[in-house]
């Protein structure tokens, strides 16, 4: 078992840039635990804990919460709230979908894009669907125990005590300021700088007060620099890192353009994704340069079904004038 010092120290490893984050999630993890081996003693919480992590597309919400979890030895399902209806509609309830995951009564349960359930959502009664959803959801984050019972959808669900389990309700969530610019709830609009998160900007958002009220700690993910993604490509376990590796045994060199990189990364505005979407670029031209020396054979690693077959593998220029000529 990691001491905490030694969850933050190891999480930080492989969350680059996020400290202050991986902090706040780290303790609250600790207090989830903590709150677990109450039970031991006869202590015993009526509510679950509850943490909102909140940061923009792309600067690793739901793999930060992997990689503590995955540390810590805590279970965990990820559910995407946008699957979630009300219940006794068509689709899937909260507590069917849980049912799905094989929860078991303890561990995190993560609530992934629930800035969704937040945005206004009208049906045909004009009545805001998903404002009816996060009203539905309250008793769970009451702790409330859901019985075994068959559902509309004929869904037997099983007993579930929510009370020893903890929520995490990630999103990237959006205002609108004075002059009705969308700016990420955490962030002034004025060069990214953060601002401290308030109950009152999340209810503004559309999240529901009765939630707000519930919410343990507010988390926030900080923009990523250009430092920051130098950092990344330069970690050990990076995409390019990862490249170059392989490209070696094909006797290519492979070393990306990092300012190239980032430039195109801080354009494109999706924090990693938009710095893999660049690294991918510089990957295809450099296969493209070196097409003639492209011999798949030389993987040894190659999958068996790729070598079962009668003809030997095409070289990658063979296969391009193949697709060409068809």
């Amino acid at each position: 078992m990691l001491t905490l010092k030694e969850l933050q120290q190891k999480v930080k490893a492989e969350v680059i840039g996020q400290d202050d984050a991986v902090d706040a999630l780290c303790v609250i993890v600790f207090k989830y635990l903590l709150r677990s081996c109450g039970k031991d003693f006869g202590i015993y919480f009526n509510s679950p804990l509850i943490a909102l992590l909140c940061g923009k597309t792309g600067h690793g919400k739901t793999y930060l919460i992997q990689t503590i979890c995955e540390c810590a030895g805590v279970p965990f399902v990820n559910i995407n709230s946008k699957q979630i209806v009300q219940d006794g509609w068509s689709g899937q309830s909260f507590a069917e979908l849980l049912h799905v995951n094989k929860f078991s009564n303890k561990g995190i349960i993560v609530l992934d894009e629930f800035d969704k359930l937040t945005e206004p959502l009208a049906s045909s009664s004009s009545d805001n669907i998903n404002k009816h959803i996060q009203m539905s959801l309250l008793k769970y984050f009451e702790g409330t125990s859901i019985v075994s019972h068959e559902t509309a959808n004929r869904v037997k669900i099983t007993f579930l005590d929510l009370t020893n389990c903890m929520f995490i309700l990630a999103g990237a969530f959006v205002s609108t300021t004075n002059d009705n610019k969308k700016v990420a709830v955490g962030f002034t609009g004025e060069n990214n700088k953060s601002a401290i998160l308030k109950a009152e900007d999340f209810v503004k958002c559309g999240l529901l007060p009765e939630i707000a009220g519930r919410v343990t700690e507010y988390i926030q993910l900080q923009s990523i620099n250009e430092m920051v993604y130098q950092d990344i490509i330069n970690h050990t376990s990076s995409i390019n890192t990862r490249y170059s590796q392989l490209l070696a045994k094909l006797d290519i060199e492979f070393a990306v353009d990092s300012n190239e990189a980032i430039k195109e990364a801080v354009k494109l505005e999706l924090g990693v994704r938009g710095l893999i979407q660049a690294i991918e670029k510089q990957v295809t031209k450099t296969i493209l340069l070196n097409i003639n020396k492209i011999d798949l054979e030389k993987l040894s690693g190659i999958h068996p079904d790729f070598k079962s077959t009668e003809k030997p593998l095409m070289k990658l220029t063979d296969l391009i004038n193949l697709n060409r000529s068809s």
